[in-house]
């Protein structure tokens, strides 16, 4: 929506770094992101993050001037370098803990300033001569204290670097912890040179993000040490709850690391593995245990049945025993059907809860297709402002959005040769 000139502040008789809103890109909201940047840039001192020097409009153009970071590169680019080595540099991991650690410093101070970042990723990072970082960009940044730009539903900020929260568009209910968990992304792509949640299309990322746990950090490069991939683990939690709850937490384990101290974060166990299993896969669970409970149901008779033998056996030799027995048994056997009556109905409810939890699981698949289809119409309306003027030229180009905007309108049956499920009309959407 802008750039970025080199200009000369002649008061301060220095060079600053002046950002400009693109005259094509001129609308409201823009401008309103764009004020919302000054504002919260205005806010913020603090060595790691860019200062905005000042901010204003001249002749209907708006403009932020900040601190001009000479012979900076991004943490992108750094990123892209060390991909294309052979091998990382000596003393690598220390680096990218005390980076990382820089940078949560940055974060808790605008948090504090009630500033939520809400778009942490690499491009975002300066990273000065002297190997500072510098969190620049605050153009998606939320104000605690003004009311909110983006409605319930609308999702902000770049996939590969979403929180959960974020990708499911819940709006007001996204907190600074948002951050932590993009901070957790940056810190595994610098661990593993690789992002835990990518994939050919938004949907594919978002299904991951909200879904799927990346491999563990210290599985992908052997060098990286323990304590950083369980310190990565920990700000990735899916829950805000369990992940740190803070900026300062997050830097203080980094630095208890880099001290050679004990970390708070504790490697997830077995138990916690399996209860995210579960939460993944309600149907599969709810059908394991409707299998354990049959089995122990059939298990429990087969002995039941070998015993009652053996007794029946050892009576033969006293007709009045054996008829106490078999009246004992008879009183056993039917206890025991009631028994087994009883599991049966605890397994039809097992199944039934695991119906349940299949239709939620669809309903959580159409949630996610609902905000791909969400996107899709944005990204449709943003395309026909560039379909103007009309001229003849322009007609397969019209033909071509008009295709997609019907199918995003009127929907799209299934396709079984390729498995693509049917897509409901935009009107059906959301009318749910």
């Amino acid at each position: 929506m802008g750039q970025v000139w080199v200009a000369h502040d002649e008061k301060l008789r220095r060079n600053i770094a002046l950002k400009l809103v693109l005259p094509g890109r001129v609308d409201l909201r823009s401008v309103e992101l764009f004020a919302r940047e000054a504002r919260a840039g205005g806010r913020l001192a603090h060595p790691n993050i860019v200062t905005t020097l000042a901010h204003g409009s001249d002749g209907g153009l708006a403009w932020i001037a900040q601190e001009l970071v000479e012979g900076s590169w991004t943490l992108k680019d750094f990123l892209d370098e060390l991909r294309a080595a052979d091998a990382v540099p000596k003393d690598y991991y220390p680096k990218v803990a005390d980076l990382v650690a820089q940078l949560a410093d940055a974060l808790e101070a605008a948090h504090a300033a009630g500033v939520i970042h809400r778009d942490v990723k690499p491009a975002n990072v300066l990273i000065a001569p002297d190997d500072r970082p510098k969190l620049t960009d605050f153009g998606l940044a939320r104000l605690s204290d003004e009311s909110l730009l983006s409605m319930t539903g609308e999702v902000t900020g770049t996939y590969n670097y979403m929180s959960p929260e974020q990708v499911k568009g819940l709006g007001s209910a996204i907190d600074h912890r948002t951050d932590v968990f993009s901070l957790g992304i940056v810190l595994y792509e610098l661990l593993t040179l690789r992002r835990p949640f990518d994939g050919d299309t938004t949907h594919q990322i978002a299904e991951k993000i909200i879904n799927f746990d990346p491999p563990d950090a210290a599985k992908i490069r052997s060098q990286c040490p323990r304590d950083l991939a369980v310190i990565c683990s920990k700000a990735l939690e899916k829950d805000p709850v369990r992940r740190y709850q803070t900026m300062a937490e997050f830097a203080a384990d980094l630095r208890r690391h880099l001290a050679n101290e004990p970390i708070q974060a504790k490697p997830s166990g077995a138990w916690a593995h399996a209860i995210k299993w579960v939460k993944r896969h309600p149907v599969v669970s709810s059908s394991g245990a409707v299998a354990v409970i049959g089995f122990a149901v059939v298990a429990a008779l087969l002995v039941l049945n070998v015993r009652t033998n053996e007794k029946l056996g050892q009576a033969n030799t006293d007709l009045s025993e054996q008829t106490r027995q078999a009246e004992t048994n008879a009183t056993q056997a039917q206890a025991n059907a009631e028994t087994a009556q009883r599991n049966a109905d605890e397994a039809r409810r097992e199944q039934e809860r695991a119906v349940t939890a299949e239709r939620e699981a669809e309903q959580k698949l159409a949630d996610v297709l609902s905000l791909s289809a969400t996107r899709n119409l944005a990204r449709l309306i943003e395309e026909a402002k560039d379909l103007m003027p009309p001229t003849p030229e322009m007609l397969p180009r019209y033909e071509a959005w008009l295709r997609e905007a019907r199918e995003l309108l009127d929907g799209k049956p299934a396709d079984p040769q390729t498995g693509t499920p049917a897509r409901p009309s935009l009107g059906l959407r959301r009318r749910r």
